[in-house]
């Protein structure tokens, strides 16, 4: 056995099949996504619940992907060092242009 129990497992289940569970990268794009400010790692940890060595591998891959860019760099005001704000890149619409045949 190994110690989950089968009402675990169900829930779990349940939560894919509806759609409710997400991937940690995907949690924290959400984060960014919804925020009208740019954010540290240690907030989205804070915001998320996830535990910020998990924070800081998801959002470098993130940021690698060019999912997510630095905004600036300053002090965070929770720790007193420096850190980087962070923000999701946000696609920008391709410009159609229509010309008329000559």
């Amino acid at each position: 056995m190994t110690g989950v129990s089968l009402t675990s497992l169900h829930a779990h289940r349940e939560q894919i099949v509806s759609g409710r569970a997400q991937t940690q990268r995907e949690r924290i794009l959400q984060c960014l996504k919804n925020s009208a400010v740019p954010l540290t790692r240690r907030q989205i940890s804070e915001l998320t619940r996830i535990p910020i060595n998990a924070v800081c591998g998801r959002v470098n891959t993130l940021v690698a992907s060019d999912l997510v860019r630095v905004a600036y760099e300053d002090e965070d005001q929770g720790t007193g060092t420096s850190a980087q704000f962070l923000e999701p890149v946000r696609p920008q619409p391709v410009q159609r242009r229509f010309e008329w045949p000559t």
